[in-house]
């Protein structure tokens, strides 16, 4: 396999904070790496490699897609890797703009995990207060808590545990998506369930707001999903899915970068 798509798997692999934008552009470099260095991409490879990388990520089903349509056709591959890279970019702040929108009026706000997306939402939207929940055992949700004080955010951090207590106390839940199943879910990190299913009980709307590159067949489920493992001191090795399934009967309101509703 290529060394530039080597590298980039090696550092998404090892990635604990950043999510499916991140990782869908940095293999996407990597694999324009090694095109324009005039190496022979292995097709099947790079379409597994691709797939297994973080399973349940839909961005990177996605791009194994686009690799399998066009791989025996380098130039356009790699054009179409550049126009995907720039797409990244542009399509989070679209969405994020289309879902500030539904959090207008809004003083406070509770989040899970740390999106792009998201992130941008709450920057345009500016609300009063975010409850930002942990999100262990990866801590990605204390990283969007202090990326969001840097941008003169007032964000607090809450233990998972205290999903109910940051809904009652918010205007609006908002959250990203790893993948957006056409079966009628959303995926995104472990935790999200909850504050979703207590903002539902609660009476809160949720806001999901996530790029179209996103979209896939399959969401709903918990098979096929990346897992991973923490230890526990006197007990031993816990393994968790890092993704899990949202119903969409849990979520209000829906905000791509192709609209909203």
């Amino acid at each position: 396999m290529p060394a530039g798509l080597e590298e980039a798997v090696r550092e998404v692999s090892r990635e604990r904070i950043r999510g499916a934008s991140w990782a869908i552009s940095t293999l996407a470099r990597g694999l324009l790496e090694d095109l324009e260095s005039g190496r022979t991409l292995k097709c099947d490879r790079a379409s597994q490699v691709l797939r297994t990388t973080l399973p349940g990520m839909g961005s990177l089903e996605v791009l194994a897609e686009v690799v399998e349509r066009l791989c025996n056709r380098p130039g356009e591959l790699a054009e179409a890797l550049r126009r995907l890279m720039n797409y990244v970019e542009e399509a989070g702040r679209e969405a994020a703009e289309r879902a500030a929108e539904f959090l207008s009026g809004a003083g406070a706000v509770s989040t899970v995990s740390f999106s792009r997306a998201v992130q941008l939402t709450i920057l345009v939207a500016r609300p009063r207060l975010v409850y930002v929940l942990e999100s262990r055992p990866g801590g990605e949700g204390m990283a969007m808590a202090r990326h969001l004080r840097q941008s003169d955010v007032n964000a607090v951090v809450l233990p998972d545990s205290a999903a109910g207590l940051a809904v009652s106390r918010s205007n609006a839940v908002v959250f990203g998506a790893d993948a957006a199943g056409l079966d009628g879910c959303l995926r995104n990190k472990l935790g999200t369930l909850p504050l979703a299913a207590s903002a539902a009980a609660l009476g809160v709307e949720t806001v999901a707001v996530f790029e179209s590159y996103k979209i896939v067949s399959r969401a709903c489920g918990w098979e096929g999903v990346e897992a991973r493992s923490y230890r526990v001191e006197g007990w031993g090795d816990v393994e968790y899915p890092v993704f899990e399934p949202i119903p969409l009967r849990l979520v209000s309101y829906i905000a791509t970068e192709l609209g909203g509703g």
